[in-house]
């Protein structure tokens, strides 16, 4: 339980590197993904893994089909807990931003589902306290 909560908490980010490869089409370095994200310059943002219509039928699926299954619950908690804590500290839109049928609706337009303003401003900082602790 405990190995799922924390892989799948973490692997949830992985859709992000789409967004990197689609837009981008850099070869992959950490430093350079980094800041890419930090730029925030995309102008549609898809993240097909972060959608709380998945988190939903994970449960589900643990409610009515399998409850004894530790793993899957540990998966499902770390996958809630990712997409909780995401949807509190991004500058979503609306409350739906974090509903994968919102982001289809609007054509997956960032403009219209995050606060990219805001993003930039927040990432700013981080990539200002990134490249202090280097120094």
């Amino acid at each position: 339980m405990s190995l799922g909560n924390l892989l799948f908490g973490a692997l949830v980010d992985i859709d992000h590197l789409f967004e990197y490869f689609k837009f981008q089409c850099y070869r992959l370095k950490f430093k350079k993904v980094l800041q890419v994200f930090f730029e925030a310059d995309f102008d549609k943002i898809y993240l097909f893994l972060h959608s709380f219509e998945l988190a939903s039928f994970l449960w589900l699926w643990l409610l009515f089909f399998d409850k004894r299954n530790m793993a899957l619950f540990g998966i499902a908690i770390g996958y809630s807990q990712h997409l909780l804590l995401d949807f509190a500290s991004n500058k979503a839109i609306s409350p739906f931003s974090y509903f994968l049928l919102f982001r289809i609706f609007n054509n997956f337009k960032v403009n219209k589902i995050f606060n990219i303003i805001g993003i930039r401003k927040t990432t700013k900082k981080r990539r200002r306290y990134l490249y202090e602790k280097e120094s």
